[in-house]
């Protein structure tokens, strides 16, 4: 306790084990690992001023069992890649509970069987530090957290992933997420992907939105319960509103196809519900419904390559299209 740093740092190709131990008041976290093999039993760490415990993604193995990680001012555990996280009680820190961060490769972290309680962000986290993959979660007791009833989104992907429908009962909450050079998202038929509080997906790779007649994908805000459930878990105290969250941007040649989709509530900061901008960008978008902007239902520019068709553009606040220095074709549309 009480370093000027953290109170166990490992690193180095190192091994090491801590069981039993209180890792408290520390200036940093309670345990930082980098290049290291680590495991942590049985220990209590907490009133740290950063994470109870941070492990970078040079750890090879890193498992997290039966701690009482809390009332640390960071997250409660935020760990790279490959990480079993099982058992723990993980409350009262002031960011998330847990915090995973793929890095390379697609991945699945384990996360099982902890209670993840009255943390200041989200219970879970994934923050995509140039990989991909969700993780395996399951008889967790989660409540009281900023975020219990969404998976929160964020970072960088840079490997090929898709979204599922209904995975786990969660719903996906996007808060900063980017699709690197080279990687492609799909999202399959009725999933629902909500965005937090001016947030924003944008797009340097693929993006493929892949809805159905009756399978809509649907782009929202966190506050909009009548899709995925009352996700930030206020009631009827919130209701969506224009301008709720950014855009979903297609950047610097990134490309999208979205089809069957409903994409609502964003265009905050004057740039459309979506958005392409940069020579070499592409967007397909047809059979969707694209409304309750604060700007513009869809914002083309920067020399890219739009095309729309049998789409539904209304109820925006300036224009269904916008459309600047771009190739575009509007064909069967309805823009009201």
């Amino acid at each position: 306790s009480e370093s000027d740093s953290s109170g166990l740092y490992v690193g180095g190709g190192t091994a090491v084990t801590v069981t039993d131990c209180i890792l408290s008041e520390n200036d940093t976290h309670g345990v930082y690992a980098s290049s290291a093999t680590l495991i942590v039993q049985d220990n209590t760490l907490q009133g740290n001023g950063g994470d109870g415990l941070q492990a970078s993604s040079g750890v090879s193995t890193l498992d997290i069992e039966n701690n009482i990680v809390s009332d640390n001012g960071d997250d409660g555990i935020e760990a790279g890649n490959e990480v079993t996280i099982t058992g723990n009680t993980v409350s009262g820190n002031g960011a998330d509970g847990v915090e995973v961060r793929p890095s390379s490769g697609v991945v699945s972290p384990t996360i099982h069987n902890n209670t993840i309680v009255n943390n200041g962000g989200d219970a879970i986290f994934v923050n995509y530090n140039g990989g991909a993959g969700l993780p395996d979660v399951s008889g967790n007791t989660i409540s009281g957290n900023g975020l219990d009833g969404g998976l929160g989104l964020g970072g960088s992907l840079g490997a090929d992933m898709s979204l599922p429908r209904d995975y786990l009962g969660f719903t996906y909450v996007v808060q900063g997420l980017a699709v690197g050079a080279g990687a492609t998202l799909t999202i399959e038929p009725g999933t629902v992907v909500k965005f937090d509080e001016y947030s924003n997906l944008t797009v340097n790779g693929a993006l493929e939105v892949q809805g159905t007649a009756g399978e809509e994908v649907t782009f929202t805000s966190l506050r909009d319960d009548s899709v995925g459930g009352d996700t930030n878990g206020d009631g009827s105290a919130s209701v969506p509103a224009r301008g709720d969250w950014t855009y979903t941007s297609f950047n610097n040649g990134g490309q999208g196809t979205v089809d069957y989709a409903v994409v609502r509530y964003g265009g905050y900061g004057g740039y459309g519900n979506l958005r392409t901008w940069g020579s070499g960008t592409g967007l397909t978008l047809s059979n969707s419904t694209v409304s309750e902007s604060d700007s513009s239902g869809l914002y083309v520019g920067g020399g890219t390559a739009v095309t729309v068709t049998d789409c539904i553009l209304s109820e925006n606040d300036t224009h269904g299209v916008y459309a600047s220095s771009a190739t575009l074709i509007v064909q069967d549309n309805t823009l009201q």
